[in-house]
């Protein structure tokens, strides 16, 4: 009886198609959203201040963030002695 009067009619594929088109529609609102929000709180900080940020935020990370950030300073330094010698 259900099936004849709910899910055979017509309008089935519509019933099908709403859930799956108002699910699309929330995940792209929901990343929009997100988008907004890193752009507001992070969205200005350089590559090393992100990772100080992180630092405080996740600590179980430590290690391999002060390792990327010994490793960049290392970078630096090598790169302004090879100006000063150009």
């Amino acid at each position: 009886m259900f099936y004849k009067r709910f899910l055979l009619t017509p309008f089935s594929p519509i019933f099908g198609a709403i859930p799956v088109v108002s699910t699309i529609w929330w995940m792209r609102k929901q990343r929009r959203v997100y988008k907004e929000i890193c752009e507001e709180t992070i969205g200005h900080l350089s590559d090393r201040e992100l990772l100080e940020f992180e630092l405080k935020i996740n600590p179980k990370k430590v290690l391999v963030y002060e390792q990327i950030l010994k490793d960049d300073d290392k970078r630096r330094e090598r790169e302004a002695l090879l100006k000063k010698e150009l």
